[in-house]
């Protein structure tokens, strides 16, 4: 959810200032979609997300993202032909988050004058020299210089990220009739016609090695649930003394119980309530 909630912000946005929009995404969020007035299209079952959110690798820092890819190529092959195949395709703009790109940029690159906006969530899913450089949980010490930088970077392409994606996207490209591409990543940055950081500058500092043609925003502050009341008993909680820690290890971690039990015990330690936000 915690990816595809700000889409829905934008999508209604978009539509209440009289825009058609198409709301292309998993099953899982047919409903909300639907309950927001927008067109939906699956691109993934249920049992799709499941399976991947149940993937003992999902989170490994090396298999994470063939995980992630495996899960996500049917429907890099699905928004491509969505898109070619709408009556005005060379009208559309496209809104995409980074793992859609790939599918994206394939109807684009068929269809002139179709545009293409680049999403980023948070900064972790742009990478940098620059500091502060993480690879994973490793923060990278300043000391470090810049061609060893872009060395390790460099080996993350070619032994984690370019193997399982680039044959699959370039197979997608070859059944367009389109020229193959030599990065997965330099398709990410090159590819869309603008980039949007939906985050605020305090937050994280554009880097100089980000993207081209940034937009930059501030979060989406956008509240689907809003009307859903609390529970007496946890309105009766917050009420009852000083504001609780809550923790919560986004809404696709289904792999948090030690994370979950870790947080539980600083609450202990530290005399204060809490609240947890596990996955459900």
């Amino acid at each position: 959810m915690g990816d595809v909630h700000p889409f829905l912000g934008i999508a209604g946005a978009l539509k209440a200032q009289g825009h058609r929009v198409s709301f292309l995404t998993n099953q899982v969020f047919e409903d909300i979609a639907i309950e927001a007035g927008l067109e939906f299209h699956a691109i993934g079952t249920m049992l799709d997300a499941q399976s991947t959110l149940n993937d003992p690798h999902l989170w490994h820092p090396r298999k994470g993202f063939e995980v992630l890819w495996r899960s996500s190529l049917p429907a890099q092959r699905l928004i491509a032909d969505f898109l070619i195949r709408q009556p005005d395709a060379a009208e559309l703009v496209v809104i995409a988050h980074p793992l859609a790109l790939p599918g994206a940029v394939t109807a684009r690159d068929r269809i002139p004058g179709q545009r293409l906006i680049g999403t980023y969530l948070a900064p972790g899913n742009l990478r940098t020299t620059h500091d502060p450089m993480r690879l994973g949980p490793i923060l990278m010490p300043r000391w470090v210089p810049q061609s060893w930088r872009r060395w390790m970077w460099q080996r993350i392409d070619k032994d984690i990220l370019d193997p399982p994606a680039l044959p699959d996207i370039n197979a997608l490209r070859a059944s367009h009739g389109l020229t193959p591409i030599r990065s997965y990543v330099q398709l990410l940055y090159d590819a869309a016609d603008c980039s949007l950081l939906l985050f605020p500058e305090w937050f994280a500092a554009p880097m100089p090695d980000w993207p081209q043609r940034l937009v930059r925003t501030d979060f989406p502050l956008f509240d689907s649930f809003a009307a859903q009341p609390l529970g007496d008993d946890l309105q009766q909680f917050l009420a009852a003394g000083e504001p609780p820690i809550v923790f919560t290890f986004g809404s696709a971690m289904s792999q948090a119980g030690g994370a979950l039990a870790g947080s539980a015990e600083a609450w202990r330690r530290l005399g204060r309530g809490g609240v947890l936000l596990p996955l459900v």
